[in-house]
């Protein structure tokens, strides 16, 4: 791979925080852009651990150019969250479980099938 993917993260918390930053700050692979949260204590953590900005919100982090997000967030948010980013054009990776329920993950399935992310 010539060019890293230009990533950014959604969610700060323990899975955020000790699994996904570290491992998108290290890996050669990907650009790590940011974390979008909103909580001023972990906007906080996020420019003390990994030295990277902390945005607002998603299309925020659509604008410093992001291709791609990993989404760690409670499992109650995924579906909105991936369907926003899905919308935006982004490729999206997301923590399990991806839908408490088989007939919540329909939206996001059928946005990719309607966009250009592969």
């Amino acid at each position: 791979m010539d060019t890293p993917v230009r990533i950014g993260l959604i969610g700060y918390g323990f899975g955020g925080r000790v699994f996904h930053a570290p491992l998108l700050a290290a890996a050669p692979e990907y650009e790590f852009l940011g974390v979008v949260t909103t909580s001023p204590e972990r906007r906080a953590q996020v420019a003390q651990d990994v030295s990277r900005p902390a945005f607002d919100s998603l299309e925020d982090l659509v604008r410093a150019g992001a291709e791609a997000v990993a989404v760690s967030t409670p499992a109650a948010t995924h579906i909105p969250l991936v369907q926003q980013a899905l919308e935006l054009g982004l490729a999206v990776v997301c923590d399990k479980p991806f839908a408490l329920d088989a007939a919540s993950a329909v939206p996001p399935s059928n946005s990719r099938r309607s966009t250009a992310v592969r």
